[in-house]
């Protein structure tokens, strides 16, 4: 409950928008997701393992600045890109002995695919050019990736790259300065949050031999 505290504190503090209410409510919705995921649930979606809420509909013109600024947490080097990845790499080489965590990451691996499509599809129709780089045109590698070498050191570095993405996230909203395309970027960060919790309370499991 410690760590979740204070991934509270660093959430609230990270993303001025989200409340402490809302942030227990995600942290809530990840721990009964995490039971399900224990539990042997394999019929995932896109959106199993995201904040729940709804994503607003956005009105928007062509602006390449704001296209430019998206591409840091499209396919920079903390990025939903690399989360998408790294997370594929993982379900890969940890499967199948270790089937809650191949579950946890196939879960949250197509709510970060979605992620992904939707910042590429808004990069696109804002005038800009989705290929994966970043805003200084400095190609995606697979050195960004996250492999790790177990399901501890993973977890921990997952949590540590969600901590990360939600930074990025934070900091395009502070340079956007669009507020049509603002209520959608704010939403997908929510997601990340859940991440967060997920993969917290999933390391604390394991830690007791709760989760494999």
């Amino acid at each position: 409950m410690n760590n979740t505290s204070n991934s509270i504190t660093f959430v609230t503090n990270t993303l001025d928008y989200v409340s402490e209410e809302l942030a227990e409510k995600i942290a809530r919705r990840a721990r009964r997701r995490l039971d399900e995921i224990v539990a042997g649930r394999k019929n995932f979606n896109e959106f199993t393992c995201s904040a729940g809420l709804p994503y607003p509909s956005i009105r928007f013109q062509k602006n390449k600045k704001a296209a430019r600024i998206l591409l840091d947490v499209y396919s920079g080097a903390i990025s939903e890109f690399t989360a998408l990845n790294s997370f594929r790499y993982q379900y890969i080489v940890a499967e199948p002995n270790h089937p809650d965590f191949t579950g946890l990451l196939k879960c949250v691996d197509l709510n970060e695919d979605f992620h992904t499509r939707t910042l590429a599809k808004l990069i696109d129709r804002l005038g800009g050019n989705p290929k994966y780089f970043n805003s200084d045109k400095m190609f995606w590698n697979g050195s960004e990736a996250i492999y790790g070498t177990n399901v501890e050191d993973r977890l921990k570095a997952d949590i540590a790259a969600e901590m990360g993405i939600i930074k990025v996230y934070a900091r395009t909203l502070a340079e956007l300065n669009d507020p049509d395309i603002e209520p959608l970027i704010r939403r997908l960060a929510l997601d990340d949050v859940f991440h967060l919790f997920i993969f917290e309370d999933a390391l604390c499991r394991f830690k007791k031999g709760e989760f494999c």
